[in-house]
């Protein structure tokens, strides 16, 4: 879908400046969206048919399998758990039949081969882990299950989260990456393999993904999901999050998993817009996007502390040096670990003790700068990625408008908002930390007020 120009203006507003508009489209929620099928019900759609006895959790089982089957050349999946899924469908249905229908009942699931999944092996992405399967859950995994949704199975990684998904391909172009290490989860939404996944992110890797696979993706603030069962990696930096089709899907997840019944009513926040020094290294028709869309919102221009320009620095000393701690086990193996990762190790064993010093007091800095002065606006707008997937070639993509963001701990969504060249390019929007429904909230009003056909087609 993308409109012409009169259209874009009219649902963009008048304020936005034509030269602003050129090339930049609405992006689709994922190539699987032509048609009507189970394989592209959203959450809530899903939930009704169940709900309204159209259709029992099997049958919408069965089907996701087949496409997830059907469809393996994108590399999506490490394993599907065909039996495990199946059981728990028939164990809903019965529960079901009983009158008691959980808040995501029959919503399939991709799991990131980071997190226990039981009956399966959790093998972080590498060769060198365990192959026995998982004899428990994982707790996020265990709370989706309880809140009615089925795992499907897990879903493809780097070894160690660290580098590009081998195998992963982009749903909008073969040849262009999927992102980094939650790739697999964003391409199972994409794809419609399931409506939902769980990623992790250290640095960018659930924000970037979704950016490049044209899916919505929510990193809440850390600590607000737990890590319990998943493979310990970077303890001061990782936080789990969810992959969906729309943000009306997103919070209705959110809320199913945490309790939480949304943001008190209050008056509503202006936006801030904040560029970053990295900024040029967005494509040109990103900052354009972006601009675009703070002008729409009426985003007030922040501009970070030069104190902090040193951020990057910080995240990569953090991140390798517990890399090298929480792998120390593997050190024997280290020449079988893929380049990426054997030379963030090494990176990570490099570090004094004075440069871990200084980048975790930056952090502590930075976190506190975050909650005082992010708190008064709704949200952040600012870019989700570089710009649209590169060729694979080229990588897996720049984290660079993710750091920030990361390091902080803040929550951070990135919406599916325009396209350059034909691909998606996503647009992200950050609260302070500990702002999750605020800023789910806010991201919500981004969605809404920019593009109000795309939102009112994806959340009816």
């Amino acid at each position: 879908m993308s409109l012409n120009r009169r259209d874009f203006l009219k649902v963009a507003g008048a304020s936005l400046l034509a030269s602003e508009m050129t090339q930049l489209a609405i992006a689709e929620p994922g190539p699987a969206s032509q048609g009507a099928s189970v394989n592209v019900w959203s959450i809530s759609e899903t939930v009704q048919a169940v709900r309204g006895k159209q259709i029992t959790v099997e049958e919408i089982v069965r089907t996701r399998l087949s496409a997830a089957e059907t469809n393996t050349v994108l590399g999506a999946w490490e394993r599907l758990d065909h039996e495990g899924a199946l059981a728990q469908a028939r164990e809903l249905d019965r529960r079901i039949k009983s009158g008691n229908v959980p808040p995501l009942a029959g919503v399939t699931v991709g799991v990131k081969d980071l997190y226990r999944v039981k009956g399966l092996p959790c093998r972080a992405g590498s060769r060198l882990t365990s192959v026995a399967p998982s004899d428990s859950d994982a707790a996020l995994v265990q709370q989706l299950r309880q809140a009615g949704a089925v795992i499907l199975g897990t879903t493809t990684m780097p070894e160690f989260a660290n580098g590009p998904t081998p195998n992963a391909r982009n749903p909008f172009d073969l040849r262009r990456t999927p992102g980094s290490s939650s790739a697999g989860s964003a391409i199972a939404v994409a794809a419609g393999h399931v409506p939902l996944s769980i990623g992790t992110q250290t640095n960018a890797s659930m924000i970037r993904p979704a950016a490049f696979c044209g899916v919505v993706g929510f990193k809440p603030s850390q600590g607000t999901l737990s890590l319990d069962g998943s493979f310990p990696l970077v303890k001061d930096l990782d936080q789990p999050g969810f992959m969906t089709r729309s943000i009306d899907d997103m919070v209705l997840t959110y809320r199913a998993v945490t309790a939480s019944s949304g943001p008190a009513t209050q008056a509503r926040k202006p936006f801030a817009f904040i560029r970053t020094i990295k900024w040029q290294a967005a494509t040109e028709r990103t900052r354009a996007g972006l601009e675009a869309i703070a002008k729409k919102m009426g985003a007030e221009e922040v501009v970070l502390p030069q104190e902090f320009n040193a951020v990057w620095d910080w995240l990569d000393c953090i991140m390798n040096k517990e890399y090298a701690d929480s792998l120390a086990a593997y050190r024997p193996l280290e020449a079988e670990m893929t380049p990426p990762m054997k030379k963030a190790v090494e990176a990570g064993r490099s570090y004094s003790a004075a440069q871990v010093d200084e980048a975790m007091a930056g952090q502590k800095a930075l976190k506190a700068w975050g909650a005082q002065n992010l708190a008064r606006y709704g949200g952040v707008i600012t870019p989700a990625s570089t710009g649209p997937a590169i060729p694979l070639e080229q990588g897996a993509g720049s984290p660079v408008f993710s750091t920030i963001w990361s390091l902080m701990g803040a929550p951070a969504v990135s919406l599916p908002l325009f396209k350059e060249g034909g691909l998606p390019v996503g647009v992200q929007i950050v609260g302070a930390p500990s702002s999750d429904s605020q800023t789910l909230e806010a991201a919500k009003q981004v969605w809404a007020s920019c593009y109000p056909a795309l939102s009112e087609r994806l959340s009816s």
